[in-house]
C-alpha cells in the first residue's frame, strides 16, 4: 500500500517535532523525517514538512535588534511580554545593528515592529 501526504498530517508532523520547551527535538524531528521518507512522494512530503518546521521556528522566534547598548533585563522584559501576548513560549535571538543607528527593531514570525532612528527617519522621506 502506497502512503499519500496531506497538509493536516504534516502541520501535524511539525508540531510533533517540538518538544517540551518550544524548541525542535532533533530525536523527533529525526523520527519524522524516516517516517516521511517511507512515502511514495517522498520529496514533496519532505519539502513540505522542512517548510513548515521553518515557518514555525520563525514563528516562535523572537529576533531582536539593536543600535547601542540593551541590557540583558530589558531583552528578558521584552521576551516576557511578547510571550504574555503571544501567549505561548519564544526564543530570544538578539543581534546589534549599528545601521538602526538608534533604537530597536523586533520581529516575530512576519510581524515586524520598527522604533529605531533609521525607520523613523525613512517615514520623513
Amino acid at each position: 500500500m502506497q502512503k499519500r501526504i496531506n497538509d493536516a498530517l504534516i502541520k501535524n508532523l511539525v508540531a510533533l517535532s517540538f518538544g517540551d520547551d518550544s524548541k525542535v527535538s532533533f530525536q523527533r524531528a529525526r523520527a519524522v523525517v524516516i517516517v516521511l521518507s517511507e512515502f511514495s512522494d517522498k520529496k514533496i512530503a519532505l519539502t513540505r514538512y522542512f517548510k513548515l518546521l521553518g515557518k514555525a521556528i520563525r514563528d516562535n522566534t523572537l529576533v531582536v535588534e539593536y543600535a547601542g547598548v540593551l541590557d540583558e533585563k530589558e531583552m528578558n522584559s521584552l521576551k516576557c511580554a511578547i510571550e504574555a501576548i503571544k501567549n505561548r513560549r519564544v526564543d530570544l535571538l538578539a543581534k546589534e545593528n549599528p545601521q538602526l543607528v538608534a533604537g530597536i527593531k523586533i520581529s516575530i514570525g512576519d510581524e515586524i515592529y520598527d522604533n529605531s532612528v533609521i525607520a523613523r527617519l525613512n517615514s520623513l522621506r
